[in-house]
């Protein structure tokens, strides 16, 4: 009670409270240093394989490492200048206004373009927009429509799957619908809720124009083949891919993780409104615009466009993503990622390794620069294939799970260091008299000895003598004074020795075989031992002990740096 008032009254309270706390943990950080590592290294690894598990279970769980990895990448494949977006942009929608009114405008409009555009020379044309009723006020523009989408062979149009709670009431059966793939043949009579353009003319050119949006609203991936029981519908991207031609389009994955062309520029953008006067006899339009091309028609213009987030943008409109869609299954640039397992695999020998340096000992700047190495390593892997290949290679969760495991075990290994030196901070220096009469001082060079030696004879004498006796000093003459060149490299052990613990080998010595034993053959270890008396008033008072310790430092460094002719190592 009465240090504790003298605390308070001096502002040292909390100091007073967290002290012995600090000085319990040095010594179970220096008791447990053989099996502390190993053992974070064995929680780290649960840990690892739970979010493995998490992973396969719930893909989703991937998506934010995926974002960056995407908006953070250097470089990213160029657009195919085969794709082409025809666009209905603001500016068109005011051109047009003034003949055709507000949008929609009429079928013979779209109709004409479509026409044009197949006459032009392209290899597809998609229109991404959907006419799912008739225009009452020009039907002749309707029967227009039909008449060209019937004739034109190489047209996409879109077919939208409604919510699958419609199905008992659809009269659509799957086996009507082109291009379906049956995995199953009974399911070609499986009913289908699916909103089609009202234009028999386009239903032998439909595909699925439905986004694949995780459960976050973003992005991400795309339905090559729409996946339903037992059977698969086509999508807008796969039709057109086929078209424009290539082996890959026939060998399409049946969903792909978008590769998005968001670092080397973007896809071909041409405005309906330069299109539509070219149409009508005006000038200046690049007659091949749309030679062997992709033609993607839809709208950007705000209010018409359809928009989503996805991740390589807050907001992307849908020509975007489709055009996307086609240049990855046409040139199969596809995203593929690193399995779940394999990067759980490598976090765990990222932690193993790390456990092991600690473990053994290494030297702090050693491993402090392999770790950084490595964590470089991780982002450059990371970041260079998601720039630069097709292969992204995330490696995000290693370099979460391998910093977590460095700063935790730093942190305890410079506790353990800290109290092994003899901190006062993690440990203290207080005997009874009646038991410790003696300090035992062993000072060697430390660059005549390998690091893992030298800690295997501290080992050998903390199991001997006991950790709270037992400390190492390695920094006795900083290099930052007079003295610190010319003592550089000289460490100490010192351990406080019950009577007879120790034979003697002369009044004040003892030879380095007796203090340590087979640790010393195997470790090399050079130096002069130092036994002395501690009466009973020093045995109490930590300053004393400090001073007599001192002491005997600064003889051994003496005998060390100027050894006197005919002495021996340990002598």
């Amino acid at each position: 009670m009465k240090d504790l008032l003298k605390a308070l009254f001096e502002g040292e309270s909390l100091d007073w409270i967290v002290r012995p706390v600090a000085r319990r943990f040095g010594y179970f950080a220096r008791s447990a240093r053989r099996y502390y590592y190993f053992g974070l290294a064995a929680l780290f690894i649960v840990a690892i394989g739970a979010n493995a598990v998490w992973q396969a279970v719930r893909e989703e769980a991937r998506k934010e490492s995926l974002d960056l990895a995407i908006r953070a990448r250097l470089s990213s494949p160029k657009p195919d200048h085969r794709i082409v977006i025809l666009d209905i942009d603001e500016r068109s929608l005011a051109l047009l206004a003034r003949r055709h009114g507000r949008w929609p405008w009429p079928r013979s409009v779209l109709a004409e373009a479509i026409a044009g555009v197949a006459q032009a020379g392209a290899r597809a044309v998609y229109l991404n927009v959907m006419l799912s009723d008739p225009d009452k006020a020009d039907p002749h523009g309707d029967q227009v429509f039909d008449e060209v989408a019937a004739a034109t062979a190489n047209a996409v149009f879109p077919m939208i799957r409604l919510n699958p709670r419609n199905d008992v009431e659809s009269a659509v059966r799957a086996g009507m619908l082109p291009g379906v793939r049956l995995s199953d043949p009974r399911a070609a009579q499986t009913p289908i809720a699916v909103l089609l353009p009202m234009f028999a003319g386009t239903h032998d050119k439909l595909g699925v124009s439905n986004l694949t949006h995780d459960q976050d609203g973003v992005v991400r991936r795309y339905a090559v083949w729409w996946p339903e029981a037992g059977f698969a519908l086509p999508s807008v991207a796969l039709r057109a891919a086929r078209l424009l031609g290539g082996a890959n389009a026939e060998r399409a994955h049946d969903e792909i993780i978008l590769n998005w062309r968001n670092k080397r520029g973007d896809y071909r953008r041409i405005s309906f409104a330069d299109y539509y006067l070219a149409l009508e006899g005006g000038a200046g339009f690049p007659p091949d615009a749309f030679k062997d091309a992709v033609v993607i028609l839809g709208a950007s213009a705000p209010g018409i466009a359809n928009t989503k987030p996805t991740a390589s943008a807050p907001v992307l409109d849908d020509n975007v993503i489709v055009a996307t869609a086609i240049d990855d299954i046409v040139n199969d640039t596809h995203l593929r990622v690193l399995p779940g397992w394999a990067s759980a695999l490598i976090s765990c020998l990222l932690v193993l390794l790390t456990a092991r340096a600690f473990q053994r000992d290494v030297p702090e700047k050693s491993v402090n620069r392999w770790f950084v190495f490595a964590q470089g390593a991780l982002v450059v892997v990371t970041v260079g294939s998601a720039s630069y290949s097709v292969y992204l290679v995330d490696l995000s969760a290693c370099f979460l799970f391998g910093l977590g495991y460095f700063f935790i075990a730093k942190a305890y290994a410079q506790i353990d260091h800290n109290a092994s030196r003899g901190m006062p901070s993690f440990t203290e220096i207080r005997f009874d008299p009646r038991v410790i009469d003696r300090v035992a001082v062993f000072g060697f060079d430390a660059k005549a000895a390998r690091r893992p030696q030298i800690n295997r004879a501290r080992g050998g004498l903390e199991r001997r003598f006991g950790f709270s006796r037992t400390f190492h000093i390695d920094n006795a003459f900083g290099v930052a004074n007079l003295f610190g060149g010319t003592c550089k490299g000289l460490e100490f052990f010192v351990v406080f020795l019950e009577g007879g613990e120790l034979p003697r080998a002369g009044p004040r010595a003892v030879t380095a075989s007796a203090l340590f034993g087979p640790a010393v053959a195997g470790a090399r270890i050079r130096g002069i031992s130092d036994v002395r008396e501690l009466t009973g008033s020093q045995a109490g008072d930590s300053d004393a002990i400090q001073r007599e310790v001192g002491r005997a430092l600064l003889g051994i460094a003496d005998r060390l740096i100027n050894p006197q002719p005919g002495a021996t190592a340990g002598s």
